[in-house]
């Protein structure tokens, strides 16, 4: 039996959902070079932070929050220089959490 090919632009919006794709149906040897950039990922989905250099060798972060952030618990965190809390924003550290400013 001869598979078909199904191309993107035969697949209306919206009619293909993630419940309907088997875990694991998708896999990097499915998809063209360059089909996904970081535009089409949601962005709810972390990248890996901003980071400068060849590698990323240099992380870097913010130095103010404007958000309230809660760390999960049994997690740890890092931040590097001066870091501001802005008014009515809080970090809120759960027992077994540890966030360290360098």
């Amino acid at each position: 039996m001869a598979l078909t090919q199904i191309k993107a632009s035969n697949i209306t919006d919206g009619t293909v959902v993630a419940a309907e794709i088997a875990d694991d149906a998708i896999t990097t040897d499915h998809l063209l070079d360059e089909a996904v950039t970081a535009v089409k990922i949601d962005s709810a989905v972390e990248l890996g932070g901003p980071s400068k250099g060849t590698s990323s060798v240099i992380r870097t972060n913010a130095n103010t929050i404007s958000e309230n952030i809660t760390f999960d618990s049994n997690t740890n965190g890092m931040s590097a220089g001066t870091i501001t809390i802005n008014s009515n924003y809080t970090v809120t550290l759960p027992t077994g959490t540890t966030w360290v400013i360098l």
